[in-house]
């Protein structure tokens, strides 16, 4: 059990409102001091689901559905000594890892000494931070606590300090959701057959991630000149078990002929329809059912397949089209192992990546060759700032030694410096930001981004909306670059 001394910190705030006829000057306000609680007024321990401190054992939240306060995770104890009246609570931070770089919160409610987390909150978070897939997932964690006296809300100890912390192995909850083991693509550029002997050969792509942490399935076609549009439905692999045609099974948008790019799609429903030539991609989401089409020239990237993805073309971090610079650029973790090589991600007619997709190697250093069987190499392992000119069949590597926010309150002079994570893909640091800025690397203006946090683009507009203290972290470890920006 941890004694803590406690200092309640903070002030309630005071004030008045002034009108035309208030009477004269308000006489100044004064709060007194805080008063200080010794060690021997309150405590604060590990209880309920985190009584062992056992992170080998397993905290299931489906255990939890029915119960009425909660999950309980802790339990406060206090003496006479505690005001009467006051009570503490708490907020329970977790996150994926032991440095807390990024993390989610989650309210700790206190019944007789017990602190409660809603289950329901915790299993948002969980999906947030893993996946909805119920699989063991190791969280770190640790509480932040509070007294509530007197219309106050006081901090116990220094807002650094945290009453427990921990880690454990947490299963999510059964949410019920059932994803089909395939989804083919039926259209009139593929099969209108609901069998597996001619609708099998166009299935969707999915990733080698569980499709409850990854929902998303994809397909790539072209529709012809000739053909000018086509009509297409989504069928699960259940609509053709035993080659039985079970057409009500089938996902389509709820309007015939529908003509949206994005939507939703229901059970038994009807055709949606693409119009005009071109070459597409369809994603189509398993859990929201929701859909999204568009042209691969409108979103075209580049996989980099490589020893430090496993070979995994999804897995990569992609390299995004500029149509201004008219090459592909991005930022690609490579190690030396055996290299990289970047792949087209369009393969037409069929639902994924593929070695039959056009692809790159090295023909020699700087210079790029379609098919080739060398693969780029660095001379060591590092994160790297990667353009190709497939027109030009070139390639540029720079290593990326630092990554800063440049602009910050107005300071277009100076970088402030982020820090590096080991494996070198997420870089942070405890910031004010103030006005416009942008993410710059190896302090050079020719490997920026700019536009938004979720949505980062090579050399686009300034990042701007935040105004305070915040935890800014550049995370290189997806698809595409990423900020996250956490108070």
């Amino acid at each position: 059990m941890n004694k803590l001394s406690i200092f309640l910190l903070g002030a309630i705030a005071l004030g008045f409102t002034a009108c035309d006829d208030a009477p004269g000057i308000a006489p100044v306000q004064t709060n007194p001091q805080p008063p200080m609680y010794e060690d021997s007024q309150i405590s604060c321990a590990l209880d309920g689901a985190f009584a062992s401190g056992d992170a080998a054992s397993v905290i299931d939240l489906d255990q939890y559905k029915t119960a009425n306060d909660g999950v309980p995770v802790v339990k406060f104890t206090t003496t006479d000594a505690f005001p009467v009246g006051a009570y503490p609570s708490g907020v329970l931070q977790i996150s994926k890892s032991d440095e807390f770089v990024t993390y989610k919160e989650v309210d700790v409610n206190v019944v007789d000494g017990v602190g409660y987390v809603n289950v329901y909150d915790w299993n948002t978070v969980q999906v947030e931070l893993f996946g909805r897939a119920r699989k063991e997932r190791e969280i770190y964690y640790r509480m932040v606590g509070y007294v509530h006296q007197d219309g106050g809300v006081y901090h116990i100890g220094t807002p650094d300090t945290y009453l427990v912390s921990g880690n454990a192995k947490v299963l999510c909850l059964d949410e019920g959701i059932a994803i089909s083991s395939a989804y083919y693509f039926l259209s009139g550029c593929t099969s209108w057959k609901l069998n597996t002997a001619d609708a099998g050969q166009y299935k969707m792509y999915h990733s080698s991630v569980d499709p409850m942490d990854d929902p998303v399935f994809r397909f790539y076609f072209n529709i012809s000149d000739e053909q000018g549009e086509n009509y297409w439905k989504i069928a699960p692999a259940e609509a053709m078990d035993g080659d039985t045609e079970d057409w009500a099974a089938v996902y389509g948008p709820e309007e015939d002929g529908n003509t949206n790019p994005t939507g939703l799609l229901v059970e038994n429903g009807k055709a949606g329809k693409i119009v005009g030539s071109g070459t597409y991609c369809i994603e189509f989401n398993a859990i929201s059912m929701e859909y999204n089409i568009y042209k691969t020239s409108d979103m075209p990237y580049m996989f980099t397949p490589g020893t430090a993805n496993g070979w995994n073309m999804y897995a990569s971090q992609w390299l995004a089209w500029n149509d201004g610079k008219k090459a592909y650029f991005g930022t690609v973790k490579i190690e030396v192992g055996d290299g990289v090589k970047f792949v087209d991600i369009v393969r037409t007619g069929t639902g994924g990546p593929s070695w039959d997709n056009n692809n790159y190697g090295e023909g020699s250093e700087g210079v790029l060759v379609k098919g080739s069987n060398d693969n780029i190499k660095p001379a060591k392992t590092g994160l790297y700032w990667v353009k190709a000119d497939i027109a030009a069949l070139t390639y540029e590597l720079t290593e990326i030694t630092s990554v800063g926010l440049i602009g910050v309150g107005g300071n277009w002079n100076d970088d402030i410096q982020l820090t590096p994570s080991d494996d070198l893909l997420k870089w942070s640091a405890e910031v004010d930001l103030s006005g416009e800025w942008k993410i710059r690397m190896n302090g050079n203006w020719d490997y920026n981004y700019g536009n938004a946090p979720d949505d980062l683009i090579y050399d686009a507009g300034n990042i701007s909306g935040y105004d305070g203290h915040y935890t800014v972290t550049m995370d290189f470890s997806g698809n595409l670059p990423k900020l996250v920006i956490s108070q």
